[in-house]
């Protein structure tokens, strides 16, 4: 038999079923009188759905190779759930297979603001850091070739730009533990 603290027909038992049921009748008028039929939100068993499906679709794009496509899905999921470090963590990696480093960096640096012991997303962050400076002494070297064909100057900087390209051909770290 189970026993209640409140026993049927008791003071005690009539009050707290009709405290209960003013308290419920205020929050139904309340919820209804509050929230419009128009705007009634998907609940969020949908909502969790709709992320679950984009973010198969965005995996998806993302393995085989469809870089656009996959930026897109991963961008409509960052909007939905912006706290996602992995969903940050593969648009810096996308970004940076189209060699856009500047924008793999702010998603790197996401990602690793969400979780500081992502390492992966430490490691790919360096990559395109590496990348981001190859890049610039490209650049100077240009610059120092129009102006000065060949002198110490130059030559130094051929071998950090040398050492530079051979550490931005390190692989890109995967995070395939997370799926």
């Amino acid at each position: 038999m189970i026993h209640s603290h409140f026993q049927y027909g008791s003071q005690y038992g009539s009050q707290f079923i009709r405290i209960s049921a003013v308290i419920l009748i205020i929050l139904f008028m309340g919820g209804c009188a509050a929230t419009p039929q128009a705007e009634v939100q998907a609940s969020p068993t949908v909502a969790n759905d709709n992320i679950i499906g984009l973010m198969k679709q965005a995996n998806t794009a993302y393995n085989q190779n469809q870089w656009i496509q996959a930026a897109e899905y991963y961008e409509q999921l960052i909007a939905m759930t912006p706290q996602d470090e992995y969903a940050h963590f593969r648009l810096g990696n996308i970004y940076l297979r189209q060699e856009q480093a500047s924008k793999a960096i702010d998603h790197f640096k996401q990602s690793i603001a969400i979780n500081n012991s992502f390492i992966e997303a430490r490691n790919n962050l360096s990559i395109a850091y590496i990348l981001l400076a190859e890049r610039e002494f490209s650049v100077i070297q240009q610059l120092l070739d129009e102006q000065q064909p060949v002198n110490s100057r130059t030559g130094n900087l051929a071998q950090k730009r040398t050492l530079l390209k051979q550490l931005a051909q390190l692989p890109l770290f995967e995070a395939n533990q997370i799926q």
